[in-house]
């Protein structure tokens, strides 16, 4: 069971957050250099403003120098996903992360990722992971550490 439920953990890291450093995303040849580099620029962008509950599309169009629809057109033939999903994506990452290494309380993780409404975080988060952010952190944490705000 616990093999299991470390299998399922390490799919859904790797199914809402894209490790775009790793040596399989920059050596394969289906992924051009530069839409590699576009799409290290959107994820660069989101993660220095993770926290802020406003950060939209044309917040990254507009740091990225993009209009807002080519950042959707870019993005959609790139990764077949749109910015918003990108960000929620970004931002579910970053509360499971923070679940697994800081011994931050659900509240401040909620607030810590940019999420406004704790109801909607909530009922978003379950049916993502089918359990309370609770429930995934007693699951999967193996040791508690400190907290954490990389990710």
């Amino acid at each position: 069971e616990l093999i299991q439920k470390l299998y399922d953990f390490s799919n859904n890291i790797l199914s809402f957050y894209p490790d775009i450093h790793s040596a399989d995303v920059k050596n394969n040849p289906k992924i051009p250099n530069d839409a590699f580099l576009f799409l290290q620029s959107v994820f660069a962008a989101i993660r220095q403003n993770i926290s802020d509950p406003n950060l939209s599309p044309s917040y990254i169009a507009a740091r990225l120098n993009l209009s807002t629809r080519n950042l959707y057109r870019k993005l959609d033939d790139t990764c077949k996903k749109s910015p918003a999903e990108l960000i929620r994506s970004c931002r579910f990452n970053y509360v499971c992360h923070l679940l697994l290494t800081s011994s931050f309380t659900i509240a401040e993780i909620i607030y810590k990722s940019g999420f406004v409404s704790k109801a909607a975080f909530f009922k978003s988060f379950h049916e993502k992971y089918h359990c309370t952010p609770k429930e995934y952190r007693r699951n999967f944490l193996v040791h508690p550490t400190e907290p954490s705000e990389g990710f």
